[in-house]
């Protein structure tokens, strides 16, 4: 029933497809903004975890 629909041209065809288009936008952007805050984190991780080997070295050599 739906695959008969679908190939049907009806005006639903339009808003369906800017219904679709919008969605995967948005799930695009969700992803991104997850990979991002993702990345983010891991990379200020690392920084503070050089830091930390950075301040062990530093105090371990001035002491």
């Amino acid at each position: 029933m739906l695959a008969t629909n679908s190939l049907q041209r009806h005006p639903n065809d339009k808003a369906m497809l800017i219904a679709f288009l919008i969605t995967t936008l948005i799930i695009i952007v969700c992803l991104m903004v997850i990979g991002i805050v993702w990345v983010y984190r891991i990379y200020q991780s690392y920084k503070s975890s050089q830091l930390q080997v950075f301040e062990i070295l530093y105090y371990s050599r001035h002491e």
